[in-house]
């Protein structure tokens, strides 16, 4: 019978093997619960109940009290404290949309967390706070390193980066590229028709990478090319891959 867990470390990851040394294939974020898929050694291979992706994660970093998230982080990470003051030596950081629950006391500009630690006021907003500014959300990546299957500000990859920014503006996204070139995000735009009339925000696919229009000429995406998170012109990327363009999306 399939059981629920909870991530209880700053973030998991999620491997492709029952195997410390395995490639990532994703990460968890605190407060994500995952179920039960199956239970080898050290390792528990489960499912991401946020998005249905699957991997195998130590089983350290979790438990079986679920915790309800309230909130979630809106930085790229948030400093945890183990009193509300500044000046203290901070316990642990917490990444961009992981989940806490707050306590509800509040204090030098602090909330407490339920089970420990104190967050800055401003680091945080309610689960159903969406920011539909999705290139705005992008452009906090900036310089931050590639990462083949991270989502957290320690690195992402192409597809992490438009998860987490759709996530952020309400928009249930798969976690892989293939996945979310099928998935239902927004409108599918007629490639030779969009090409002439990109807009900041459309979702443009090549084989096998994804990355977000800045302007009508611009993109932004987390490449393997230059190992980070960077703004690109869209001639130039498009050239790099075969095939060029192969799909665009538009939200609104």
């Amino acid at each position: 019978m399939a059981k629920k867990f909870q991530v209880v470390t700053r973030s998991t990851p999620m491997l492709s093997e029952p195997d410390a040394g395995a490639p990532l294939a994703s990460e968890a974020l605190y407060g994500e619960v995952i179920e039960t898929v199956s239970h080898h050694g050290d390792f528990l291979k489960g499912k991401n109940l946020t998005d249905g992706y699957e991997g195998y994660m130590p089983k350290d970093a979790l438990s079986d009290e679920i915790i309800e998230p309230t909130h979630k982080i809106i930085r790229i990470h948030s400093l945890i404290y183990s009193e509300p003051d500044y000046k203290t030596m901070p316990i642990t950081h917490l990444s961009f949309l992981s989940g806490l629950t707050l306590s509800g006391d509040k204090e030098n500009g602090f909330a407490e967390i339920e089970g420990g630690g104190w967050i800055w006021e401003d680091d945080f907003a309610p689960l159903a706070h969406k920011a539909p500014k999705i290139v705005k959300t992008a452009e906090m990546f900036l310089g931050l390193p590639y990462l083949w299957g991270g989502k957290t500000g320690r690195g992402m990859d192409c597809s992490g980066l438009i998860q987490l920014c759709l996530n952020h503006a309400g928009v249930n996204c798969p976690r892989d590229t293939k996945d979310q070139v099928k998935a239902r995000l927004g409108s599918n735009i007629e490639i030779s028709e969009a090409l002439d009339n990109l807009k900041s925000g459309d979702i443009v696919f090549f084989k096998g990478h994804v990355g977000i229009m800045v302007d009508d000429s611009k993109i932004i995406n987390a490449t393997a090319r230059t190992m980070d998170v960077r703004i690109e012109k869209l001639s130039e990327m498009a050239a790099r891959y075969e095939g060029g363009v192969t799909a665009i999306k538009r939200l609104n």
